[in-house]
């Protein structure tokens, strides 16, 4: 894959779209959302539904949906997951093997207060979400973040969605953008 993808990950509801589209604003750098290229509503039932039926497989449509997406001279950022839930809402980490294929040149962690986080998806979806489940899946997503940074020895940013200046500045260097 080209190395013009930073990644940006965050439990559900977090606000990764949200500092995506503000980040992208100035249009010199594309947003891409993993549930969009991997075609979500087409291979789930209920697209509201969070649980992951087969993580290789939509992590497969996820590569083949970048392949068929990402331009070399064009900078983008992916929202998605270091970790889902899979069919048995237990948390799971998505293999670095993925990572290593998209081969980001540096990662972002969008975090948040659960307790606020599952208000505003609740709110969203129209359903009820466990606070525990959702405090696990973030402690998760933040120390796969940190191996996955390590193992690919890239950048790892910190941030909320208050908080996109941050991930902006870090962004604009990493691409060399003003």
């Amino acid at each position: 894959m080209a190395k013009n993808i930073v990644f940006i990950g965050g439990i559900h509801g977090v606000g990764k779209s949200t500092v995506c589209q503000n980040i992208c604003v100035k249009g010199d750098i594309k947003h891409l959302s993993a549930s969009d290229l991997l075609k979500w509503v087409e291979i789930n039932t209920d697209p509201k539904n969070k649980k992951v039926k087969d993580i290789e497989d939509t992590q497969q449509r996820l590569l083949r949906g970048l392949n068929e997406t990402v331009q070399m001279n064009t900078n983008y950022l992916l929202d998605g997951h270091f970790c889902l839930f899979n069919n048995h809402a237990e948390v799971s980490r998505i293999p670095i093997s993925l990572f290593r294929s998209i081969s980001p040149v540096m990662l972002c962690l969008v975090t948040g207060n659960v307790a606020d986080i599952k208000n505003n998806i609740e709110q969203r979806d129209n359903r009820q979400y466990d606070l525990d489940l959702l405090t696990q899946m973030q402690v998760e997503e933040i120390q796969h973040a940190t191996f996955i940074a390590s193992d690919l020895g890239i950048k790892l940013i910190l941030g909320t969605k208050e908080d996109f200046k941050h991930i902006q500045e870090s962004i604009n260097a990493i691409f060399n953008l003003k």
